[in-house]
């Protein structure tokens, strides 16, 4: 289990790596951590400076192996698909193709599922990946 109590991040590549190592993780609802963890599906996020709800989330996990063994699972999953050096090199190099070009686009792929705000559901959206990635 990996937990971090930050009150300020960005998006901590030392939760990337907890992740990607299987681990369940509980962090704060922070800046860029939300669009790592799914609260409830690959791991907990909590208020930050929040003790009482950090505590529970720990002795939740504590208690239920099954659910610690399905946060590693999707939170590994997440990261492999998002966070690939494969995906990520060809995304940008469509970015500097397109900037070249005189185009314009998004910093991320659209059909990339993000959370939409802090407080809203994540949608499920089928990740797609640049034409020129390997399967």
């Amino acid at each position: 289990m990996f937990v971090m109590a930050s009150f300020a991040e960005g998006v901590p590549v030392v939760l990337m790596e907890a992740m990607a190592a299987g681990l369940p993780v509980i962090a704060p609802r922070i800046a860029g951590i939300a669009e790592l963890v799914e609260d409830g599906r690959s791991g907990f996020l909590t208020p930050p400076g929040d003790a009482e709800t950090l505590a529970e989330k720990i002795a939740a996990l504590l208690s239920d192996g099954q659910l610690r063994q399905s946060f590693g699972q999707v939170g590994r999953a997440m990261v492999e698909r998002q966070f690939n050096l494969e995906y990520e090199s060809a995304w940008l190099e469509r970015i500097m193709s397109a900037s070249l070009a005189g185009e314009r686009v998004g910093l991320r792929p659209q059909d990339s599922p993000r959370l939409q705000t802090d407080t809203a559901p994540r949608q499920e959206v089928p990740a797609q990946q640049p034409a020129n990635v390997p399967s």
